[in-house]
């Protein structure tokens, strides 16, 4: 069995986001990284590096619980207009913000020979 490589899974997330969610979107992202977290036994690590985006993107926003976003992806769902597709790929630039930021670490370019860097939204 292989390990779970959670660089490599953003990476893919953001490369080919039909294959793994069905469409680019913010809302299927959030159900399929819980699936994930529940097949592999909700182990804390398995999402190490996502596991602070949710405060500091909140922090970043200056999103208040007060004003009924007490989650990432419902808010940024909000500020891109409902439009599901446009949420996604504000996830994808901010959450690699984020790496950046707070664990120094970009998402792989190559993934099993496969070059990644031509991708564009």
């Amino acid at each position: 069995m292989n390990e779970f490589n959670e660089l490599r899974f953003w990476a893919k997330i953001k490369k080919r986001p039909e294959l793994y969610l069905g469409q680019r979107s913010i809302v299927r992202l959030d159900i399929f990284i819980k699936g994930i977290s529940y097949a592999l036994n909700y182990n804390h690590d398995t999402f190490s590096y996502f596991n602070g985006f949710d405060d500091w993107y909140m922090k970043k926003q200056k999103v208040d619980i007060r004003n009924g976003y007490v989650i990432w992806w419902n808010h940024i769902l909000y500020i891109n207009g409902n439009q599901d597709d446009v949420a996604f790929d504000f996830f994808i630039r901010y959450f690699e913000k984020y790496l950046k930021e707070i664990h120094n670490v970009t998402l792989p370019d190559v993934i099993g020979g496969i070059e990644l860097k031509n991708f564009d939204y």
